[in-house]
């Protein structure tokens, strides 16, 4: 037993009271060892003789397999004998169970209980076998109940119908029994009224005997399918395709026809034609192949194409394939085939044909307005270019045969770039007024419209005529003609006024083949001018021309105030061939952020001039070497807009309504834990003094409170644009004036408690900037640690956002966690606060917000995330907000980069994170 201190009593003790206290610890001590010894005998006496090298054998011997332990062995060795003699009885009940169990109902006995199950599940099996080959899944029909009493008099399993009353019979207590109709009563001619047919939206009624959406893969194809489109990814086999089913409304018969349209695309061709070509195979419901349908093969292209195969009726009759069956797309090419608007019918009626009263391939210039601008088409699209701003371009499209005792309907898909904010229009007819039948959005925009008879009459429209484009009296520089629908049908489409709404970035580059190529030095980055704006997109496809294979690289990120890219969140490689090529990627669900946009690095691909027949849009943006940016505290090439056509362009789409529901219950679900942490943290007492200072009441491991206060004195805040940036008068981007941003809030809240407390603004951007350890020790020691001192309360590092490249990154984990041991050597008392980030650049070996809450957990800093801030677009500033400097002077933000900059509300909220963090 360790012995007790009695040497360490404080010798300002009263000389008697030591004495005491001295005897009493002796007594005490006395006591235990007395008490051990006891303890010690006790125990040998137990053990006995045993060997002291076998005690603990006997102990461990106690425990049984479970890990149960008994207070004896002779405890154990009964509960162990009990068991065993209780699992003997059952051995012996089950053993007489199973002997009478091998007896069946009629008094056979099998050698074994398996044998008599197999024997019985022979039996059953038989029956069922039986019973069904006597039903019919097809109902056998008769004129007449006598006619089939006459056949069947004496009944006959399975389902039988009557002709003259639509009735079903069963044979049913030794007589044919009627048992209702066997379908439900068809709609009589003319009987379709609209009580019966108002819910039907008539875009969705498609005529065709396929389901798309069913489709599976064929031989390794792996597939993805909605109701109009099949994705069909390569395996590992040569070939591969898509199992389609297929389900007739009828029987097939010797005079019919089967008509199979189908548009389809593929992601890459070869030299080898033979590679190219696919097939179209018959084969039944399992997917097993019965012929090829197509004698003639059809070439998949990178470009979308049309193919129709005519089915003649004899040989689907003579394949006995009945009206269920599978039709197989075989490809051979090791690339993405993508099918839509795959319709088989008997009618002929083709997705898209014969409905387009258009003749896109016509476009021209409108003859009273014709000068001065670019016009180029290439039979499916048109491109406009505008060089003088005060031009008015305008272009006519003939269509023809419109039946003007019907709906019209108009889809009208463009991109148009302007210098201000107002709309293109278009009139159907004719440009007899000044009153356009629609507008069309700056950008990528799908307009549709429906006019009915009387409206048709009203303005005069004409059985044959012109849809006519403007951009009307306004600045345009540009326009693309994706496609302009007219008809009398419903134009079935992917509209993005009905469904998940797409953006186009960039030109299409099916012009590009025999474009002049343009050499620019050193240029490693491209992307087309304008971002995403929305909300929820992920990236659709991607499309992209090159002259040599290989593996490419795409980026998903955003271009700051500085004109550098930032906030890198996703990096893509995609292997090309050489010419077109076309990704569907959406099922891969690439996120596409508000402000975000597309780069591609460029590689072994080619920069092309423009020209007549090669008209420059949607315009460009690529980074070369020689393009440094000169804002202060600021390092990289920036991006820069040229007269170049790039080589690649892409579609973003909105996320589906459930992806977006569930990333709004996840967002929800986070800010209900932050706010309950938060709240736990609130509760810590805080008291104020008579004179208004606030302390923070802690209490020591052994007991006593101490009262730390809360009133700041000296602060320093150290950060980038979001707290300094100089261009707009060195308060943070892109608040709308000095008192907006979060340091001017939080420079209040503390002035408040603490009118003459210090606080310093301080840029953090070069430190971001540097790429390794020296150079930002030597921007500490030079920069920070003068504005710093023993007596500063409380430091706020604002960083991370601008650590942009793989150089900045590779050394910012260690540098980050030296520049909070950096702070701490100088200002020993202050509390440190890091606040990060609304630009996070992803890197493949280094995570920076994991990093930054490294460095604040192992150095005794705080970390605040403000990463949920930024995915909200509501916290970000907007093209045409205004920002007005300390000198008055307002500038109206025209670019993106400020635009992605948190505006007023964003800033209120930094602020906010930042005030409740203070009050822990």
């Amino acid at each position: 037993m360790k012995k007790l201190v009695t040497n360490e009593l404080s010798l300002g003790l009263d000389q008697n009271l030591r004495n005491n206290l001295i005897d009493n610890f002796k007594k005490i001590q006395d006591g235990v060892d007395d008490q051990s010894d006891a303890v010690n005998k006790q125990i040998k006496d137990m053990l006995g003789n045993v060997p002291l090298q076998d005690q603990n054998e006997v102990t461990q011997a106690r425990i049984d397999a479970n890990g149960e332990a008994y207070s004896t062995m002779k405890s154990r060795l009964d509960i162990d004998q009990e068991t065993a003699e209780t699992a003997l009885e059952e051995e012996r009940v089950t053993k007489v169970e199973v002997e009478s169990a091998r007896v069946n109902s009629a008094g056979e006995t099998h050698d074994s209980l398996k044998e008599r199950i197999d024997n019985d599940a022979n039996k059953l099996t038989q029956q069922i076998n039986q019973t069904l080959s006597q039903i019919s899944l097809v109902p056998e029909t008769f004129s007449t109940v006598n006619e089939l009493n006459k056949k069947y008099p004496t009944g006959k399993p399975g389902l039988f119908i009557v002709t003259e009353t639509g009735d079903k019979y069963i044979w049913e207590n030794n007589k044919w029994t009627d048992v209702g109709k066997y379908q439900a009563v068809t709609l009589a001619r003319n009987g379709a009224t609209m009580d019966k047919v108002d819910t039907i939206n008539p875009s969705q009624v498609i005529n065709t005997f396929a389901v798309p959406a069913s489709a599976t893969g064929w031989n390794g194809g792996a597939v993805i399918a909605d109701k109009n489109r099949i994705v069909i990814n390569p395996g590992k086999n040569t070939d591969f395709g898509a199992i389609i089913p297929i389900f007739l409304s009828r029987k097939i018969k010797t005079g019919d026809n089967l008509y199979i349209n189908l548009n389809h695309q593929t992601s890459s061709v070869t030299d080898d034609d033979h590679l190219n070509h696919c097939e179209i195979w018959l084969a039944d419901l399992s997917g097993k192949l019965i012929k090829q349908l197509n004698v003639e093969s059809f070439y998949a292209k990178t470009t979308v194409q049309s193919y129709q195969l005519i089915v003649n009726g004899e040989s689907l009759v003579n394949a006995n394939v009945g009206t269920g069956f599978t039709l197989i797309i075989a490809y051979h090419n090791n690339a993405q085939l993508t099918i839509t608007d795959f319709i088989v019918n008997f009618d002929n009626y083709k997705q898209g044909s014969g409905v387009n009263k258009l003749l896109m391939n016509k476009i021209e210039k409108h003859p009273y307005f014709s000068s001065n601008f670019g016009l180029f088409q290439n039979g499916t699209m048109a491109f406009i270019k505008v060089n003088d701003s005060s031009v008015r371009p305008v272009v006519q499209i003939p269509y023809y045969g419109l039946d003007l005792d019907r709906n019209v309907y108009v889809r009208i898909e463009t991109y148009t770039d302007y210098n201000t904010t107002t709309k293109a229009h278009y009139w159907i007819s004719e440009l007899s007024d000044d009153t356009p039948n629609g507008d069309i959005e700056k950008g990528y925009d799908v307009f549709e419209l429906t006019l009915t008879p009387n409206e048709l009459k009203q303005k005069g429209v004409a059985k044959d005529g012109m849809i006519v484009l403007t951009t009307g009296n306004q600045p345009v520089e540009g326009m693309i003609i994706y496609d302009v629908q007219v008809s009398n049908d419903v134009i079935v489409s992917d509209s993005s006024k009905v469904t998940r709404k797409k953006d186009r970035f960039g030109q299409p580059v099916d012009i590009l083949s025999n474009a002049t190529m343009k050499e620019i030095a050193d240029v490693d980055l491209v992307t087309p001018k304008q971002p995403y704006n929305g909300q929820h997109g992920i990236l659709k496809s991607i499309d992209c021309y090159v002259n040599k294979a290989g593996d490419y690289i795409f980026i998903i990120g955003k271009i700051d105030q500085n004109n550098l890219l930032v906030n890198e969140t996703k990096t893509i490689s995609l292997k090309l061939v050489a010419g077109i090529n076309h990704f569907e990627l959406g099922y891969r669900n690439f996120s596409v952020p508000a402000g975000a946009q597309l780069f591609m690095t460029l590689g072994s691909a080619n920069l092309y001039a423009t020209d007549a027949t090669h008209l420059n849009v949607t315009k460009a943006l690529i980074r070369d070497k020689t393009h440094p940016t000169t804002n202060p505290g600021y390092s990289g090439q920036m991006l820069y807009e040229a007269d170049v056509l790039i080589p690649f362009s892409y579609d973003v789409i909105e996320k589906p309504a459930d992806v977006i529901f569930a990333e709004y219950d996840e967002e929800l679900a986070d800010s209900h834990a932050q706010i309950a942490t938060l709240t736990s943290k609130l509760a810590t007492p805080i008291v104020v003094s008579p004179a208004g200072k606030r302390f923070l009441l802690t209490v020591s491991d052994d007991g006593v409170i101490s009262a730390n206060s809360l009133n700041l004195n000296k602060l320093a805040v150290f950060g980038n644009s979001l707290t300094k940036y100089d261009q707009i008068g060195g308060f943070g981007l892109a608040a709308s004036n000095q008192d907006s941003d979060w340091f001017a809030y939080v420079k209040k809240y503390i002035s408040n408690d603490s009118a003459t407390a210090s606080i310093t603004r301080n840029s953090l951007s070069d430190w971001e900037s540097m790429t390794n350890g020296t150079d930002r020790q030597a921007f500490f020691d030079q920069k920070m640690k003068p504005t710093i001192d023993p007596d500063t309360d409380l430091v706020i590092i604002q960083a991370g956002d601008n650590v942009n490249t793989q150089e900045k990154a590779n050394t910012f984990p260690q540098d980050a966690k030296k520049l909070i041991q950096n702070i701490r050597a100088v200002a020993t008392k202050a509390r440190i606060i890091w606040v990060g980030c609304w630009f996070v650049s992803t890197f493949d070996n280094v995570d920076l917000i994991a990093s930054i809450k490294t460095a604040c957990a192992e150095n005794s800093a705080t970390f605040i995330d403000i990463r949920d801030l930024a995915k909200n677009t509501s916290n970000n500033s907007s093209i045409g907000a205004q920002i007005t400097k300390p000198d008055g002077t307002v500038i109206t933000v025209d670019n993106n980069g400020y635009a992605i900059h948190p505006g007023d509300a964003g800033h209120k909220k930094i602020a906010d994170l930042v005030i409740a963090q203070l009050n822990v």
